[in-house]
C-alpha cells in the first residue's frame, strides 16, 4: 500500500515573477498530488500531500527544472 505525506517545501531564490507558480502547478497535476503555493516576503512556500514517491518525484523536478533561480529548497 502506497504511503501518503504532507511535504512543506520553503523555496528561496529568484522564484517570483518567472512563472515558478503554474510550474508547481503543472508538476502537482503530473504526479497526482494537492496542495497550494504562497509567496512570502524572503521566499516561496509550498505544500503538498500525496504518495511519499510522488512528492519525491516532485521535488527532484523542482530542483532540475524550475524556472528561476533556486538557491535552497528547506523540507
Amino acid at each position: 500500500m502506497p504511503t501518503h505525506e504532507t511535504r512543506q517545501l520553503r523555496v528561496t531564490g529568484q522564484v517570483q515573477g518567472v512563472g515558478f507558480r503554474p510550474f508547481v502547478f503543472r508538476l502537482a497535476r503530473q504526479y497526482g498530488v494537492h496542495g497550494l503555493v504562497t509567496n512570502r516576503s524572503s521566499h516561496v512556500e509550498i505544500l503538498l500531500q500525496g504518495e511519499t514517491r510522488q512528492l519525491d518525484k516532485v521535488a527532484e523536478d523542482i530542483h532540475r527544472d524550475a524556472p528561476g533561480r533556486i538557491d535552497t529548497i528547506n523540507s
